[in-house]
Order: structure tokens, then C-alpha cells, then sequence
């Protein structure tokens, strides 16, 4: 992603500088806090299904489809924050490259890879945690 920068970032003293980078770390730390958070509450909720599925009393068919709706609207709700999130850091990511030189250099030495790490995060897991719950309602749905 280049941005044009105008000369507003151009001219930053030191200590905006300073913010700009701890804004750009703050918001990586954000992104990750929420994608574990996420993963973990989607790993318990599964395992609410899995152990009500598999007790001697299963409960009635209303509440494992209301445990799976919400798990679907969870991850729905997962992927947006998550891509958002993403969109905001390579925002800053894209500043940083313009105003620290270093960070541009050390960038450019690391190179690109084809699926970036932060681009499988923001869509791809959470894509897959929606196809599991979707099968788990359509195999509730025929059973």
C-alpha cells in the first residue's frame, strides 16, 4: 500500500514521531489481544457443543442451534474487527514507512511473502471457524 504523504508528516518533531510509532505498536498489540481473545472464547464455545452433543443428556435441538447462531454471529462479528483492525495498521504501517527510513529499509529487506501472516489472520481463520460452524448447523439441520 504507498501513501502520499503531505507535508504535515513530512515536517513531524521527534515526539510526534515517537507517538506516531507507539500508536502504529499499540495497534499491532490490539490486533493480536483481540484475535487470541476471539480464538479462545470460539474454542470454549465449541467445546460447550462438543461436550452437550456427547452427554447422556442431550438437550433439546433450540439450544444447540442458538449456541451455534451465536457462535456464527460471533465470528461474523470476528472478521469485521478483524479487518478493520488490519486496515487501520497498514494505514499507520504505511506512515511509518514514510517517516522512519529504517523501518522502510528494514521492510524492504525483509521482503514480501505471498500470503502475509496478518492477511491469513484477519480473513482466513476466521473464514474457517465460520465453516465449522455452518457444517455443524447443517448436520444438525439433517439429523
Amino acid at each position: 500500500m504507498s501513501l502520499k504523504l503531505n507535508d504535515d508528516f513530512q515536517n513531524l518533531d521527534s515526539d510526534q514521531k515517537k507517538r506516531i510509532w507507539e500508536m502504529t505498536v499499540q495497534d499491532d498489540t490490539m490486533f493480536n489481544n483481540r484475535l487470541n481473545f476471539f480464538l479462545v472464547f470460539e474454542s470454549v464455545l465449541l467445546s460447550v457443543v462438543g461436550l452437550l452433543y456427547s452427554s447422556k443428556f442431550t438437550p433439546a435441538k433450540t439450544v444447540f442451534i442458538t449456541i451455534i447462531c451465536l457462535g456464527i454471529v460471533l465470528t461474523v462479528l470476528w472478521g469485521y474487527v478483524q479487518a478493520r483492525q488490519k486496515h487501520v495498521y497498514d494505514t499507520l504501517a504505511s506512515i511509518c514507512k514514510e517517516v522512519f527510513p529504517e523501518y522502510k529499509m528494514a521492510r524492504a529487506t525483509i521482503g514480501r511473502w505471498p500470503l502475509s501472516a496478518v492477511m491469513l489472520l484477519t480473513y482466513v481463520v476466521p473464514a474457517l471457524v465460520l465453516l465449522i460452524w455452518i457444517v455443524l448447523l447443517i448436520s444438525l439441520a439433517i439429523a
